[in-house]
């Protein structure tokens, strides 16, 4: 039997309104996660953004992410 490999990564969307709340009333570690993460989707969406007059991103896997301009 294959081992089946289940996926629980949370969704970026779910994950903002309790970093917001973390920045807000959290603790100092909570508040450093936050603005850890934040920082990272920074950095992921200026890479995507910077694609975004070429056509997108092509993922190892092949899919192509392509962006609006």
């Amino acid at each position: 039997m294959a081992k089946q490999i289940i996926d629980v990564t949370p969704k970026w969307v779910n994950l903002v309104p309790m970093f917001i709340s973390w920045i807000q009333e959290g603790t100092p570690s909570q508040k450093e996660e936050a603005r850890l993460s934040i920082m990272q989707l920074a950095k992921i969406a200026d890479t995507f953004m910077a694609h975004r007059e070429h056509g997108g991103l092509t993922c190892k896997c092949g899919d192509t992410f392509e962006l609006d301009k």
